[in-house]
């Protein structure tokens, strides 16, 4: 059975413990949808210092890697960060299909 994979772009230093929570949900519903999410966020954190900018900017690297392995990628949130930034361009790089609210991509900040 051949399944989609989507990578989730979710803010998350902004408020870690609740974009955490979101995360999960989002990942536990496309499984349960029949889509094998990537949620990098909930991934590399565990082993990489957030705080420590090099160690981040690893993890984004690291996630934009797997993101190559996807369908399509998942859009959430009101505002546009700089990683989640980096990771629309790459999707957008690779052709992704954004699923999404089409009004988040108008306020990076």
């Amino acid at each position: 059975m051949s399944k989609k994979i989507a990578y989730i772009i979710h803010p998350f230093r902004d408020d870690k413990e609740n974009n955490e929570k979101n995360m999960k949900f989002i990942a536990a519903v496309a499984v349960r949808s029949g889509t094998v999410p990537i949620a990098t966020a909930l991934y590399f954190p565990h082993f990489l210092n957030e705080e420590d900018e090099a160690e981040r900017l690893e993890g984004i690297d690291c996630g934009l890697t797997l993101m190559e392995c996807c369908d399509e990628v998942w859009l959430f949130g009101f505002n546009i960060y700089e990683g989640m930034k980096m990771e629309l361009d790459r999707a957008r790089e690779l052709k992704l299909p954004e699923i999404g609210r089409a009004s988040c991509r108008e306020r990076v900040l």
